[in-house]
């Protein structure tokens, strides 16, 4: 698992929890199992964060 830099933000925690921990169960869900998991935890360089998990070789 590779992760990137994450801003800091606001918002309640139990739900900032929940979301990462659901965008890395559908990476591990719907991976394609023929490839090697490597999950990469990173966001968008933007003013909002847009979190992503993406599944590289």
């Amino acid at each position: 698992m590779e992760v990137g830099l994450l801003p800091r933000v606001w918002g309640d925690p139990t739900l900032l929890y929940r979301l990462l921990l659901n965008l890395v169960t559908d990476a591990l869900k719907f991976r394609e199992p023929s490839r090697m998991l490597i999950l990469e935890i990173d966001a968008t360089p933007t003013r909002i964060f847009a979190p992503f998990v993406r599944q590289t070789v």
